[in-house]
């Protein structure tokens, strides 16, 4: 979280040395003053997070279970929406609402090697410092929070391509739950996603992980709500969607 520069405490203190001389006149909460883009309350508010050392704040879901969604402040300043996709013993994984190369300039799909570079081009690991780390996502993973039992990175092969909430490759049956892990990719509206985006953006996202025995092909994860793949040498597709590490501590 950001540090205040303003004299905030000052603020603050000046208001209990007027109160214990006199009666202050005007009854003001501080919901009513204003404080740089917002109130002191908000300010106050996001001082205290800090103090505490909370990263991220629940929004939804079961909270601290896989796919309960927080909104975070990675460390850059800027809070975005992210979902937790694993549950260690002290730490969390979570990943991100939509994909971060949606946000920088016009590059939205890129091959998986310029995936795999592309957080450390931005800087992202330097200004994400809330993260203990920065990655793409682990396939096996996805796959676990998908909901796709029996599913193994280290034999799956180009035939154990899945559908999430399954153990059939072909049934979509209980793929709506997990809309989380697909949204916000090129008109998935078909596929039953929440938020639906124009053809200018990516159809999904790259993992982390070749195919086992293949290195000229790598798992991803597509709007139709599946584990799939695809030639790594391909940049037309897909974006990145990265994934923080932070303790649990960091999570409110």
């Amino acid at each position: 979280m950001r540090i205040f520069k303003k004299p905030i405490f000052m603020f603050v203190l000046g208001l209990i040395i007027a109160g214990s001389i006199g009666v202050i006149a005007v009854n003001l909460s501080a919901n009513d003053i204003s404080y740089g883009n917002g109130t002191v309350k908000d300010a106050l508010d996001e001082l205290y997070t800090s103090s505490r050392g909370v990263s991220c704040l629940y929004l939804s879901g079961t909270k601290g279970q896989v796919g309960s969604k927080y909104i975070c402040d990675p460390g850059d300043g800027v809070a975005r929406n992210f979902y937790i996709l694993k549950v260690d013993t002290d730490e969390v994984k979570l990943i991100m609402e939509r994909n971060l190369s949606d946000e920088i300039g016009n590059v939205k799909t890129m091959s998986y090697s310029d995936a795999n570079s592309f957080i450390s081009n931005n800087n992202i690991n330097t200004s994400w410092k809330n993260a203990k780390s920065v990655s793409l996502p682990s396939i096996q993973d996805i796959a676990n929070a998908g909901g796709i039992t029996g599913w193994d990175v280290t034999t799956a092969t180009t035939s154990n391509w899945s559908y999430f909430g399954v153990n059939s490759q072909n049934d979509t049956s209980n793929r709506s739950n997990y809309i989380w892990l697909y949204d916000y990719t090129r008109e998935c509206s078909s596929y039953e996603c929440t938020n639906s985006l124009s053809s200018s953006y990516a159809y999904g996202y790259w993992s982390n992980d070749l195919i086992q025995n293949d290195s000229t092909r790598a798992w991803n994860v597509f709007r139709g709500g599946y584990i799939g793949y695809d030639t790594k040498t391909i940049d037309t597709h897909y974006g990145v969607r990265p994934v923080i590490t932070m303790e649990k501590t960091q999570l409110n």
